[in-house]
């Protein structure tokens, strides 16, 4: 505890980290609290201050308001990681399609190819639609240039590859 308090009292970068994850835990789901941890650690260690993608996926994480919310984030976060290639932009749809939910996912946005329908449950898809918010909101995901369907714009958003790697990081 000494070496915490004494980091705390001369690094300035560590000090941010932990100031930013004190205030994301005050308003947080259990489920997340892990997730806050592993991302602290992973700044405190390399001791970098806190960037876009750390408020943003701290913020993401303080949003979400259930365990299925967090759960259907980590799926979602796999799932693109098994279906895209590296350094890639990635376009990715939620929606129903001959009766099943599906997750459709576009590798190669300017294109337009389909990556393949993957199974995605009717419960993730009711929560898909706020996980994409949430992304756009905090700037971890932003607004689609095109659309792979005809669903509407709420289902669907543009996300990098480097993003879900580095989210699939801190969710644990």
């Amino acid at each position: 505890m000494a070496d915490v308090l004494l980091r705390l009292e001369k690094d300035r970068r560590y000090r941010e980290v932990i100031f930013q994850l004190l205030l994301r835990l005050r308003e947080c789901i259990e489920d997340v609290i892990p997730s806050l941890g592993t991302i602290a650690r992973l700044y405190g260690q390399d001791g970098r201050v806190p960037d876009a993608f750390f408020r943003g996926a701290t913020k993401l994480l303080e949003d979400l308001v259930s365990a299925d919310e967090y759960r259907a984030l980590k799926v979602l976060v796999d799932l693109l990681l098994q279906h895209t290639k590296p350094n890639t932009p990635t376009l990715v749809e939620i929606g129903i399609h001959e009766g099943q939910c599906v997750l459709n996912v576009a590798p190669d946005v300017s294109a337009g190819v389909l990556a393949g329908k993957l199974p995605w449950t009717e419960e993730n898809q009711e929560i898909a639609p706020r996980l994409f918010r949430l992304l756009r909101d905090h700037h971890l995901a932003s607004e689609p240039e095109g659309r792979i369907g005809t669903l509407a714009p709420d289902n669907c958003m543009r996300i990098e590859r480097v993003t879900f790697e580095r989210l699939h990081q801190i969710l644990v």
